[in-house]
């Protein structure tokens, strides 16, 4: 299309990095309610906490062998403008894909802990009776995810 040597650009597997990741968080929720013409009042809490961690390894990207390439094919996109403007105005506002993230092993874990508490008494008439309830979890879920890095999660490259 743009009449450039294929063997100029031709691409190469390398190794990358990517900062690992945490997140946890939780909530909690408490309340209670009096309904003093029946002599019943009710107190509860609910409470949940959550973890996760993302590991990610066998980071590859894909990218030009010749790191220069990817700005020359820029400058030759760039030229369009003036040497071929309907071919221009097919790649004008699109994004040059310079390099691409590919992750092989993907490891996710989840895990997620919580309660529930409530109460429960009755007054009425000199009678008086009250329940307690107290429930508790907790989950560990893991995804992996391990082959070969044929789709990429992320790209890099310049905007034309």
């Amino acid at each position: 299309m743009l009449g450039l040597p294929e063997a100029a650009y031709q691409d190469k597997w390398l190794d990358a990095n990517m900062i690992q990741q945490e997140v946890e968080g939780g909530f909690s929720i408490k309340g209670s309610v009096g309904l003093p013409q029946f002599g019943i009042s009710f107190e509860g809490s609910l409470e949940a906490k959550f973890y996760g961690r993302v590991r990610i390894s066998d980071i590859r990207s894909k990218g030009f062998e010749d790191t220069a390439a990817a700005y020359l094919l820029y400058q030759q996109l760039l030229a369009l403008r003036t040497t071929n403007p309907s071919l221009w105005d097919w790649v004008n506002d699109d994004f040059l894909v310079t390099e691409s993230y590919h992750v092989k092993s993907l490891v996710a874990e989840f895990r997620n802990s919580g309660g529930l508490s409530a109460k429960v008494e009755f007054e009425k008439a000199g009678f008086k009776a009250s329940g307690e309830l107290t429930v508790t979890w907790q989950n560990e879920n893991t995804l992996e995810l391990v082959g070969t890095a044929a789709v990429p999660v992320a790209v890099k490259g310049l905007k034309i």
